[in-house]
């Protein structure tokens, strides 16, 4: 899997319409502090059909490691493996596992939100056609000291062609929907 990723700022969170709503949620909850507490954060409160594509990993062994808390179903269908629990360094495959590591570390090491857009790029003598995400990568923590980060994608473009990249079979809602949302 080629891709290509960046950090684009937060100010293109603002005019994306699945992502706007959840870092103003986050900008709400954290009210004076640097950063919100998880447990100031309830997961029904977000846009409900981002919650099954969001995760939240739990930061430990000094912003190192970081360890599964939460894995949405659409996660586990497009990567075909409950990851609830496990490490980041059991993701698979292994460029998506470095892909992520790469930008948890960032947000772990600045306590600081961050906006990361990735294209996977079309692999020659296959029928994959690029294709663009952003993910919404958002710290919670004590004191500046980050100790979980909320992920929530937005799809730029038809989710069908990232189940295409993942070589897993998207659910009908997927194929039937007009909207890459």
């Amino acid at each position: 899997m080629d891709y290509q990723t960046k950090n684009i700022g937060l100010e293109a969170a603002a005019s994306d319409s699945q992502l706007a709503p959840v870092h103003d949620y986050w900008q709400l909850i954290r009210r004076e502090n640097s950063i919100p507490a998880l447990t100031d954060m309830d997961m029904m409160d977000l846009p409900l059909k981002l919650v099954p594509w969001c995760s939240v990993v739990d930061v430990t062994s000094g912003e190192q490691e970081f360890v599964i808390r939460f894995w949405g179903t659409e996660r586990v269908v497009l990567h075909g493996v409950d990851y609830t629990g496990q490490s980041i360094s059991e993701l698979r495959p292994p460029a998506v596992r470095e892909k992520v590591l790469s930008e948890f570390s960032v947000v772990a090491e600045t306590g600081r939100p961050a906006l990361f857009e990735t294209m996977l790029s079309a692999e020659p003598n296959t029928r994959k056609q690029p294709t663009y995400y952003r993910m919404l990568r958002l710290p919670f923590g004590e004191e500046g000291n980050v100790s979980a980060i909320l992920s929530v994608p937005s799809f730029r473009e038809n989710r069908k062609l990232v189940y295409d990249w993942f070589g897993s079979e998207p659910p009908i809602a997927v194929l039937t929907s007009q909207t890459p949302a």
